[in-house]
């Protein structure tokens, strides 16, 4: 006789609990683990694990915890099964598909990969992406190497008849890839004639004119925050307000400011004093504002020539 347990629906929230009777199923319970280490990014490694196993255990005594080798094989099951309902997907929609791909660089093995994406509606008008393959592209990465991965990734797809752009980052290797695909495909099958098959991509665009357009602002964005500039402006106004003890009272502004510098940059520190000015600048960072420390030094012995004048 099966025990009657109280199950819960975790994928279906709205759904009430149920008394159900219940049986073990060591191979479903196979399977999600093996989608949860792909889901969590988990190392094959865990199940290797004493603490992981004796959790198992004592969740589950019949669930006998497999090796990394089994679980690897499991994780390519759910693969080839992914893989088949998509490649379904894709055959039997009608409308064309946008390819995108982009190019990654491994932190810890310094290895380059290529991820190559396909958008497309399908018959209810739903925007669908699918991530068709993750290449690894060995060195050196010339036109014909991203080409050939390309151009074998959209055939053991069967869509290299089906394209109707692809979408690229805006640099001179992507565009020499571009024109070596265009002469391996069917051009007549291309929308317009190919003249919508090279797109490119307008974040990478956006991102390099924003980058240009900083380049040429930087400098005078760091003036307006660097702080001297401010003192230059304090003791502009202070000199109206102030005619006898401008300086003065310029200096105890200076003053705090460097003491809030170095208390930032050294929080664990107890500051003892303000010190002299000399001291002071010794802890801002030189190199960051160089140039306009030589800007204002030229300034400063300008007004000194032009007062020496007077």
């Amino acid at each position: 006789m099966r025990q009657q347990v109280l199950t819960n629906n975790f994928m279906n929230k709205d759904r009430p609990p149920l008394l159900t009777s219940y049986s073990f199923d060591h191979e479903m319970a196979r399977k999600e683990l093996a989608s949860a280490i792909i889901m969590h990014e988990f190392p094959l490694s865990i199940v290797d694990h004493v603490g992981f196993r004796r959790y198992s255990n004592a969740l589950q005594p019949l669930f006998k915890v497999t090796c990394r080798n089994t679980m690897k094989a499991e994780i390519f099951k759910i693969y080839e099964y992914q893989r088949g309902k998509t490649m379904s997907l894709v055959v039997s929609n009608a409308s064309r598909l946008a390819i995108t791909t982009d190019m990654w660089t491994s932190s810890n093995q310094k290895k380059g990969f290529m991820a190559v994406t396909a958008h497309f509606i399908d018959e209810s008008w739903t925007l669908q992406s699918r991530i068709l393959r993750f290449i690894y592209v060995p060195c050196p990465r010339t036109k014909e190497v991203l080409c050939d991965q390309l151009l074998n990734c959209l055939m053991d797809w069967n869509i290299d008849r089906k394209i109707s752009s692809k979408t690229v980052d805006n640099s001179s290797t992507n565009d020499a890839m571009i024109d070596l695909l265009w002469d391996k495909l069917d051009s007549t099958s291309l929308m317009l004639g190919g003249e919508l098959f090279h797109m490119r991509c307008c974040a990478y665009i956006l991102n390099l004119i924003v980058k240009d357009g900083l380049d040429v602002i930087k400098v005078g964005v760091s003036a307006v925050l660097d702080p001297r500039y401010k003192i230059n402006v304090l003791e502009f106004y202070f000199k109206l307000l102030f005619p006898t003890s401008y300086k003065e009272e310029v200096e105890k502004v200076r003053a705090f400011c460097y003491k809030l510098l170095k208390e930032y940059q050294c929080p664990s520190s107890v500051i003892e004093g303000i010190g002299d000015s000399s001291s002071r600048s010794s802890s801002v960072d030189e190199e960051s504002l160089s140039k306009y420390d030589v800007y204002m030094l030229g300034e400063s012995k300008r007004s000194g020539t032009i007062d020496t004048a007077n």
